[in-house]
Parts: structure tokens; C-alpha cells; sequence
């Protein structure tokens, strides 16, 4: 069972204690099967899913050859601040003020 709070929940008064029930309420007659069942109890809502341990870190740190690889990254003001292959917008023609 994976458990998280919800956000911004007030705490608790100290350590809640009760029998779990897990209970699957998708309309309001579902209701009807729990009354007066739910007091003391632990609820949990919704069918229980099936989840795999992921067994792979999240992160990785680099070797100190990557990282001297990424300190060689080119300069990017080099091609005059456009990627390579972006062509050039011709500026406008200069305003003229009429007669």
C-alpha cells in the first residue's frame, strides 16, 4: 500500500488508530451498503491497483569523463546567437517621413 496526505490537511491530534475497510463507492446507492459501518474505521476508497517496485534510481551521477565532455559544449553566441541553419530576418526598410 502506497499512502500519502492530501494537501494542506490539518494534522491529527496524535496517533489515529482503527480497523481498515476498503470500500469501492462509485454512485450514492453504494452508500447504503456502509451505512453505519464506517464508524471507527479506517476507509479507504476505490479498488486497489496493482503497482511494481521500480527497482532503477530516478538519478544518475555522471562519470568525470561526461562531465568534462559537457564542460566542452560549444558556445552558443558563437553562430551569432542563431542556431545553426536559422536564417537571417531581413531588417525593415527605414521610415521616411512624408511631405
Amino acid at each position: 500500500m502506497i499512502g500519502f496526505p492530501a494537501a494542506w490537511t490539518a494534522g491529527t491530534s496524535g496517533v489515529i488508530k482503527g480497523d481498515p475497510i476498503l470500500t469501492e463507492i462509485a454512485v450514492d446507492a453504494d452508500f447504503e451498503k456502509y451505512k453505519g459501518k464506517l464508524k471507527g474505521k479506517i476507509v479507504m476508497i476505490g479498488a486497489p491497483r496493482d503497482l511494481t517496485m521500480s527497482l532503477n534510481p530516478l538519478g544518475r551521477r555522471y562519470t568525470d569523463i561526461e562531465l568534462e565532455e559537457l564542460m566542452l559544449a560549444p558556445d552558443p553566441g558563437a553562430a551569432g546567437g542563431r542556431p545553426p541553419g536559422a536564417r537571417r530576418v531581413p531588417s525593415a526598410p527605414a521610415h521616411s517621413p512624408g511631405p
